[in-house]
């Protein structure tokens, strides 16, 4: 088990539920949209934090 597995299975769970909701499934469970909308939030965060994470590699390796 890597360090990256925990955030794997959770951007994996966050896309099936973005799925779920683009094929008409979001009405099966009460929670369905405030969890659609949980998930973007986790989603976006987790780009812009690979975003900075990644600028900041690439200033640090610079020469």
């Amino acid at each position: 088990m890597s360090l990256f597995d925990p955030i794997i299975d959770l951007l994996g769970e966050c896309w099936n539920g973005f799925n779920r909701m683009h094929r008409g499934g979001l009405g099966e469970s009460p929670r369905g949209l405030a969890d659609y909308r949980r998930n973007r939030w986790i989603v976006g965060g987790a780009l812009v934090l690979l975003g900075i994470i990644s600028i900041a590699v690439w200033l640090i390796s610079r020469p």
